[in-house]
């Protein structure tokens, strides 16, 4: 298993929110095409 942590300093709350808001959109899509998948223990 691999993972990956990524930082990233925003500028400013406006930033911040689009950055989460485009990384649910590609998780999403790749957890819909299976190359990501949630395991909830």
């Amino acid at each position: 298993m691999y993972i990956r942590i990524v930082t990233i300093k925003c500028p400013n709350e406006r930033a911040k929110k689009t950055l989460k808001l485009l990384n649910k959109e590609v998780r999403d899509e790749q957890m819909r095409i299976g190359l990501i998948k949630r395991n909830n223990h």
